[in-house]
């Protein structure tokens, strides 16, 4: 969503349980800072005042939290900037819409365009093929059929494979 005007950070890209925490921010922190100063670097070559100069920056997580600093010291007031924190997707629900909302509110707020987070039918029909069954679904109407008896029944599973979205109808075990 970088293009769209939203840029997601976590304070490290490893973790293992052997090592703590720190250890690993500390050696991501220097490369996070490199692509952060990219990214602000390329949309400052925009226009001022163009609607995608500007960037939300979703800060993942507690110790992601503490990387607005340095973002606000890179950016060195280049760029508008704004942040939304959000909750890692490893501790809590990921889907929470509050996250999303402050996402949208701040690009609004900034003078972006907003973000439709979930796709429509239609997006679904361009970007995966639809089965039911053995049978290919063709029309927008059988598609929006199968996504609402995939996530409307618990009996319904719907399997997501090589981008083939496909709903057998048969009870789980």
């Amino acid at each position: 969503t970088i293009e769209e005007g939203v840029m997601w950070l976590n304070a490290s890209l490893t973790l293992n349980k052997e090592d703590p925490v720190s250890k690993h921010t500390k050696f991501w922190a220097p490369i996070v800072a490199k692509i952060v100063d990219i990214v602000i670097t390329a949309k400052s070559n925009l226009p001022v005042g163009h609607k995608d100069r500007a960037i939300v920056v979703v800060l993942w997580g507690g110790f992601a939290k503490k990387l607005w600093k340095m973002v606000q010291k890179v950016n060195r007031g280049r760029i508008p900037l704004s942040s939304v924190g959000a909750h890692n997707p490893a501790v809590e629900a990921f889907h929470e819409k509050f996250s999303f909302q402050k996402i949208n509110e701040s690009l609004a707020a900034l003078g972006s365009d907003t973000i439709n987070f979930l796709p429509s039918v239609n997006d679904v029909m361009r970007h995966y093929s639809l089965r039911r069954g053995e049978e290919q679904v063709e029309t927008v109407g059988e598609a929006a059929e199968v996504l609402q008896a995939a996530t409307a029944r618990p009996a319904t599973r719907a399997i997501m494979t090589e981008g083939v979205l496909f709903n057998d109808d048969e009870e789980s075990d």
